[in-house]
């Protein structure tokens, strides 16, 4: 990182990552005020995609991607002078934690396309579709 910049700024405060950070919680139709320190927010169990065990999976994968897709924008910008802007930067997200928590055994069975097309859905199903 460079000098003066921290994880809890790079990961939570930044206004790129801030602003993808209000679009999950706003896909889980959840209110969301940023915590102070990007550990504090990896403890919180939010329960925005419920409390089924893919509602857990898909969320932890979602913060997991999150973070790690502002991690390598950043890499991008400093060491290639590239950019992305925060539509293709969330489509990444959406996609790769999508991947991830479809990889997981909690969405055997389930198509990686129905998965996409809605989180709430396939959490709240409980494993039956």
């Amino acid at each position: 990182m460079k000098q003066g910049e921290s994880a809890d700024h790079l990961f939570l405060h930044c206004s790129m990552a801030l602003g993808l950070w209000h679009r999950l919680f706003q896909l889980a139709k959840m209110d969301w005020v940023p915590p102070r320190s990007i550990s504090d927010m990896m403890s919180i169990n939010y329960k925005g995609f419920g409390n089924s065990k893919r509602g857990v999976v898909l969320q932890q994968n979602a913060c997991i991607t999150l973070i790690w897709v502002v991690w390598r924008e950043r890499n991008a910008r400093i060491f290639e002078d590239k950019a992305r802007n925060s539509e293709n930067l969330w489509d990444s997200i959406y996609f790769l934690a999508s991947l991830r928590a479809f990889c997981s055994a909690v969405f055997k069975g389930i198509l990686l396309i129905v998965l996409q097309l809605d989180w709430l859905a396939m959490c709240s199903s409980n494993g039956t579709v």
